[in-house]
């Protein structure tokens, strides 16, 4: 009995232990629970996280792409720069090496020709010393080929003494013009009213002497040559040249013949003072166009930098023979050069320095920071979303840049003049055309009217577009300047540079 109460008793301890270990359980339970909902929580703000992450990788990995492709491109558009600089400076170093054979074969040439020179001054010598008979013959035969020649001119130049015995059979040289100030002003007048700016283009006055030559020798100054005896280079100015000379120069020639100028053999002389005045004209003509290069200090850059700015202004307008006679008399007047040079020869330069100013405008493209790029102040695309008002102003600014004194006009009654500008005792009036399409002739007609209304010198239409060849064929008769956006985006470049 005893024994069974102890077993029950211990029953009892027992069942009361493991009541509290089953409480003991599921408290720790209740605590994994808890911690169970805790990570549950952890997982699901983790799972969201990841979520994000992988969008946010497949975005980053796609820009990643992106990105490699446009690298891809502007890898193979580098390569094809490249490609194209290549061949620039491969083209530059042969026409460097073509422009140095050219100048040493010049002076190659030169030195012949001086050669030549001093051995022509030992053969005269020797005609005046030697006694031979034969040659005493045939230079009296000469004599009196001149003497027949001379004789037929004698009523339209002044007589000449003719040697006709054979201690005179050596003949005099004709007298050398002399240049004074009467002559410049007559020069400079006729000019004024004869356009001769075709005596300054290659070879013309060669043509024209040529010419005179040979209707000299057939004794008939009304005479008739084929012009197609000369060269075929620039025929059609060689044609235009003539019929300046037999209609206008010649009657000019008789009148310096008047006023006791020695005109005898020495019609070169006096075409080429008429070709002086006709490059004068054209520089006064186009300084205001080409106004930067009037700006250059001689002192500080060289023939080349002066060059490349001439191209950087006019650029595809570069081979015009008025533009190139505006840079030949400038170097002349800035002492780059002593004396006018040929337009080939002047030109050949331009074309030389011309692929140097694409080498260096390529490689301003190409390697240029883009800080420098974004810092330029306005583009020639800018001007388009101005508004006509914006336009004007932004004009004056620029002119401001070049040396006027500008303003915009009333709007009422501004008589087709947007802006009056004045320069050099100049007045000019201007009008601001901001167009999208081509500026007719009304522009030009109005200008041109507004230009007497204001008592302006000059007449200007200035616009972002270009203009229809009525235009362009009405301002050359109206003297009427003509800007085009071409022209203005050149400036626009200067400027902000």
């Amino acid at each position: 009995m005893f024994n069974f109460v102890k077993e029950a008793i211990n029953a009892v301890i027992k069942k009361d232990e493991n009541l509290k270990m089953i409480e003991e359980t599921n408290y720790n339970l209740k605590l994994i629970n808890i911690e169970l909902q805790n990570a549950k929580q952890t997982l699901s703000n983790t799972e969201k996280k990841y979520s994000l992450l992988e969008l946010e990788i497949t975005k980053k990995n796609e820009l990643l792409i992106n990105l490699k492709k446009e690298e891809n491109v502007k890898q193979i558009e580098k390569y094809n720069l490249d490609l194209e600089l290549g061949t620039l400076k491969e083209k530059y170093k042969r026409f460097s090496k073509n422009n140095k054979e050219i100048v040493e074969d010049i002076a190659t040439k030169g030195k012949k020709l001086r050669e030549l020179e001093d051995k022509l001054k030992f053969v005269e010598i020797e005609l005046i010393e030697n006694s031979n008979y034969n040659k005493i013959q045939s230079l009296t035969r000469l004599c009196g080929a001149l003497k027949r020649t001379l004789e037929k001119k004698q009523n339209k130049y002044p007589r000449v003494t003719i040697l006709s015995s054979k201690s005179d059979i050596i003949p005099k040289p004709f007298p050398k013009p002399k240049r004074d100030s009467l002559l410049d002003d007559l020069s400079k007048k006729f000019n004024d009213t004869h356009d001769c700016f075709c005596l300054a283009v290659p070879g013309v006055i060669e043509h024209i002497l040529k010419q005179i030559e040979e209707i000299n020798s057939q004794g008939d100054w009304r005479g008739t040559i084929s012009l197609y005896n000369s060269s075929y280079k620039y025929i059609k100015t060689k044609e235009m040249a003539w019929d300046l000379y037999i209609n206008h120069i010649s009657v000019f020639f008789t009148l310096l013949m008047r006023k006791g100028y020695l005109l005898v053999m020495n019609e070169s002389f006096y075409l080429n003072i008429l070709k002086e005045k006709a490059l004068e004209k054209n520089y006064n003509e186009l300084e205001d166009e080409l106004y930067q290069l009037l700006q250059i200090n001689e002192n500080n850059v060289t023939l080349q930098e002066v060059i490349g700015l001439y191209i950087s202004i006019v650029e595809e307008q570069m081979s015009q023979f008025n533009y190139l006679g505006f840079l030949n008399l400038l170097l002349v007047k800035k002492g780059f050069i002593e004396s006018y040079l040929d337009f080939d020869d002047l030109y050949a330069l331009v074309e030389i320095e011309y692929k140097n100013y694409e080498i260096t405008k390529l490689e301003n493209e190409l390697f240029k920071p883009q800080a420098f790029i974004l810092d330029k102040k306005v583009s020639i695309d800018d001007i388009e979303l101005m508004t006509g008002e914006e336009f004007e102003k932004f004009l004056v600014e620029i002119l401001g840049n070049l040396g006027f004194r500008a303003n915009v006009t009333k709007k009422s009654g501004d008589q087709g003049v947007d802006i009056v500008a004045k320069r050099n005792s100049k007045i000019y009036a201007i009008q601001a055309k901001r167009y999208s399409g081509k500026v007719g002739n009304k522009a030009v007609q109005e200008v041109v009217s507004g230009k007497e209304y204001y008592g302006a010198d000059v007449s200007w239409v200035i616009t972002n577009s270009s203009f229809t060849q009525s235009a362009v064929n009405l301002a050359a008769k109206t003297n009427t300047l003509l800007w085009d956006g071409y022209r203005l985006k050149s400036i626009l470049e200067l400027n902000n540079l």
